[in-house]
């Protein structure tokens, strides 16, 4: 019996160790927020004429409100002059946000928004998967799809002002620490990213672990098939 329950669970974690197709990199670790990032690195930067995906899984233990996740370039730390997408939330639902894409001022550097229709934006407590997939093209119009947990959340169109894309950004303001914009709710994360991917909804999916319950369950069904066929 024992061995047929820790051979379900290791095919359950095997799946979901097969299931993540994209080779994924590492990024930052951590919890409660807080700004959380990694500005002029080499290793993520993404530049026109280039595509590249990015995630956060967030295990959201108290909702709260402000920013959570961000994709932006970071040109100066004191000014609001960074093009950036992010995923906020506020009055209990998730949003999307583009900001400074053409311009420098966000009213008048603000891409176009396409939600998804009839998306429960709902925010719950628990995991969730973040994805920004980006498709930037060479004369620097760009292309952005927001996923929430593997579902197409918005679509984001228009000229991005920045020549590079090098940085993202957990739990606060993108351009400045210490500002009301920080998410007020607490919640541990892990931030991705993979270079010249578009990722798509599967690909952010993939990240989503079944709960330890949905786990159990599956093992003893797998368990109580195998008992049924040893006693038939």
């Amino acid at each position: 019996m024992r061995m047929v329950l820790a051979a379900a669970f290791a095919l359950c974690t095997l799946g979901f160790a097969q299931a993540l197709t994209i080779d994924w990199t590492a990024v930052k670790e951590g919890a409660n927020g807080g700004g959380q990032w990694r500005a002029g690195g080499s290793d993520f930067t993404l530049s026109k004429g280039g595509q590249a995906s990015y995630a956060a899984v967030v295990n959201i233990k108290t909702i709260g409100a402000k920013y959570v996740f961000a994709v932006s370039n970071y040109t100066n730390a004191g000014s609001n002059n960074n093009n950036r997408v992010a995923f906020e939330i506020g009055s209990g639902k998730w949003t999307i946000g583009g900001y400074n894409w053409a311009d420098a001022n966000p009213t008048k550097g603000k891409p176009s928004i396409t939600y998804t229709e009839g998306f429960d934006n709902t925010v719950t407590t628990g995991q969730h998967v973040l994805g920004v997939s980006y498709d930037w093209q060479s004369n620097g119009t760009g292309t952005v799809t927001c996923y929430l947990d593997g579902k197409a959340f918005a679509v984001l169109t228009g000229t991005l002002k920045d020549s590079a894309l090098n940085t993202l950004v957990w739990g606060k303001a993108y351009y400045e620490a210490g500002n009301n914009h920080d998410y007020t709710g607490q919640a541990e994360y892990s931030v991705y990213y993979a270079s010249g991917v578009l990722a798509t909804g599967e690909d952010y999916a993939a990240f989503l672990i079944p709960e330890p319950t949905a786990l159990a369950l599956l093992a003893l069904g797998v368990a109580g098939l195998a008992l049924r066929r040893r006693a038939a």
